[in-house]
């Protein structure tokens, strides 16, 4: 119970100093100058940049947060914005929603889920999902669903992974909008702490979660069914991220915990080839509080986005070994997000060090000639 209860903190710890990473920063700074090939989007000029989905080269959807003054806490101001052609626009105010997650297709194909909270509330709030369909937010809420993460295929297909509340209790589920209503599906096996999602198709689609106190957990719809597909009993990892390339072409990263002595979490990364597990962890020089984050594909090479590490933010798997490629630009503190766009554009979205004065960061790399 003393090793559970000092991981607990440490945990807090962390979430604290995330939080502070990104809502704390310079507004309106220029971009830092992008390294080779590498080419930094400017941003809106007022907040700090938390959050970018991309949708094609020229648009997508973004998030700024930062922590006003308050005597005593507040919870982070939220603003949501639409990108079109390099130019940004503020969406009018949605009800007060934390935009946790985001996902779309177009700018006016938005969708927000996150807890209605007052300024100042603590704890948790109501769950809700809001959509943008060009000229007003609509409330497309499923009661007590609760989203750890989202895919929009096309605007009546949109896949969400997360819990439901019911009295005391949660149940662990897939949702999925057809365009006129969510339904939902409970997960099999001991899915536990969702937060993963990837859709290769309306019959290919996997997701994941875990967390350090419980085994990791994913499972794949065919379509017909979803299975759990049984990560290693030896893997400690918490999934934090999953991408696919069909059913027997499977990754997932995580964090894992080697224990409380150590006061590190180590970045790993699993491959599923329809058969079993192969664990391809990262090289040791990552393992100081490193975060696993993101997978995208570019030029048909897997690329994987670190936070909090000691490194190299971004890492290329070469078919054996992972190698570190140029960070988008000096100083990062590490990597929120990576996407590959229809185009075969890699966007990266990150931020800045050091942690008291940190804008968000966003790039794109050109697919090659």
């Amino acid at each position: 119970m003393a090793r559970r209860g000092k991981w607990k903190g440490l945990k807090r710890a962390a979430v604290t100093a995330t939080a502070l990473l990104a809502v704390t920063a310079a507004a309106g700074s220029a971009p830092a100058q992008a390294a080779s090939g590498w080419q930094a989007v400017r941003q809106q000029p007022t907040d700090p940049l938390s959050a970018y989905v991309a949708f094609d080269n020229a648009s997508g959807v973004g998030q700024t947060s930062y922590q006003p003054a308050c005597k005593d806490w507040c919870n982070p101001v939220k603003k949501l914005w639409l990108r079109k052609g390099g130019d940004w626009k503020q969406l009018p105010a949605q009800p007060r929603v934390a935009a946790d997650v985001l996902a779309g297709t177009a700018t006016d194909d938005v969708w927000a889920f996150g807890e209605t909270l007052t300024p100042t509330q603590t704890g948790s709030g109501e769950f809700h999902a809001y959509y943008w369909d060009g000229s007003r937010w609509l409330d497309r809420s499923l009661k007590g669903l609760n989203v750890g993460a989202a895919k929009a295929i096309s605007r009546n297909d949109v896949w969400a992974v997360g819990d439901i509340k019911e009295g005391d209790g949660k149940r662990w589920v897939a949702a999925h909008w057809d365009g006129s209503s969510w339904s939902t599906t409970e997960l099999p096996g001991d899915a536990f702490g969702l937060r993963a999602i990837d859709v290769a198709s309306g019959k290919d689609i996997w997701v994941a979660g875990g967390d350090y106190n419980n085994r990791p957990y994913a499972a794949h719809w065919d379509g017909i069914a979803w299975r759990e597909v049984k990560l290693p009993s030896s893997a400690s990892v918490n999934p934090s991220a999953i991408i696919s390339r069909g059913a027997n072409d499977v990754w997932i990263g995580g964090d894992a915990f080697p224990g409380i002595e150590s006061l590190k979490t180590v970045p790993v990364a699993m491959h599923w080839d329809g058969t079993r597990w192969a664990e391809h962890s990262l090289p040791d020089d990552t393992v100081i509080n490193t975060r696993f984050n993101a997978f995208a594909y570019h030029n048909g090479e897997l690329w994987t986005g670190l936070s909090w590490g000691d490194g190299a933010t971004l890492w290329r798997w070469n078919g054996k070994d992972w190698q570190k490629t140029g960070d988008p630009v000096a100083s990062l503190w590490g990597a929120n997000n990576l996407q590959s766009t229809a185009d075969g554009t890699l966007w990266f979205e990150g931020s800045l060090q050091p942690l008291g004065n940190s804008p968000g960061y966003l790039a794109s790399l050109p697919p090659a000639a």
